[in-house]
């Protein structure tokens, strides 16, 4: 799950920000490819801390050069991407501790019935690779609340962006205050064919696939619920996942019980019925 979770954070970073007009997605891709080899060649977590330094300030840069409307990747693009940002995860996980499983977070007393302590809830999990899948208009058309919390709190300016072009039972977004972003947000549909080559392969060879093969360990408004880590959320709508992501940036200031009050706010019921 922590190589999932940078890959998501990688390839957000990489959609919303490298997509510039000048350049384009060509130029941005080259860039990734950069960091990833030299994430790939740290030995040490200080190696790591500074490549990862090195491109969320590119991204920062970058942001405030994409405009209203960044260009967004073709899906061959977007699938070299998605690569990109697996591999970065996989070398920065090993370079901070040789890949090993992190510890759970401790419980935490939020508000509602989102506590990552409470009893793991009843019910079928989705089964893997089967049923119909959401369509990229009905992903695209299924609206998210703003995002409130945190200490430095968003403006009313600011907007949900869509992190890469939308497919089928898949759908990235960032909200986004001119050039700071706060939370990523990942649409996943279990139903998915493709998850069927995955159902015998490690977790850490799933890439963002794993969400849908993971185990409950709490609730949020009776959907099921997994806290893998402080800054990460995942909640299961039906056979669609929806893992919240708190931004590099972010990270220390926004914290899990903040990501349980906003999934609060989201329609699960209506998103389970896509």
């Amino acid at each position: 799950m922590k190589n999932l979770t940078i890959a998501l954070m990688v390839a957000a970073a990489f959609t919303t920000v490298g997509c510039k007009k000048k350049g384009g997605a060509g130029e941005a891709m080259a860039k990734m490819g950069e960091f990833k080899d030299k994430m790939c060649a740290c030995k040490d977590k200080k190696c790591a801390d500074d490549v990862q330094d090195q491109m969320n300030k590119w991204s920062a840069e970058n942001a405030k050069n994409a405009g209203d409307k960044p260009e967004k990747p073709d899906e061959k693009t977007m699938k070299e991407m998605q690569e990109v940002g697996t591999k970065y995860g996989e070398c920065m996980a090993k370079a901070m501790g040789g890949g090993e499983t992190p510890p759970p977070p401790p419980p935490e007393t939020g508000s509602g019935s989102g506590s990552a302590a409470a009893a793991p809830p009843t019910g079928d999990m989705p089964k893997v690779g089967e049923g119909p899948v959401a369509s990229a208009l009905s992903l695209v058309k299924f609206s998210l609340p703003p995002f409130k919390g945190g200490p430095e709190k968003a403006s009313d300016k600011a907007i949900w962006s869509s992190a890469e072009a939308e497919t089928d039972g898949n759908r990235l977004s960032n909200y986004i205050d001119g050039d700071k972003p706060f939370i990523d947000v990942q649409f996943l549909d279990c139903n998915l064919p493709a998850l069927k080559e995955y159902i015998n392969k490690s977790p850490d060879d799933r890439g963002i696939f794993q969400n849908c093969f993971d185990k409950p360990t709490g609730k949020i408004k009776d959907f099921p619920m997994a806290a893998p880590q402080e800054h990460v959320r995942v909640v299961w709508a039906g056979h669609i996942t929806l893992t919240v992501i708190v931004t590099a940036p972010q990270k220390g200031k926004i914290k899990g019980a903040d990501l349980e009050e906003w999934l609060n706010t989201v329609d699960l019921a209506a998103l389970s019925k896509l």
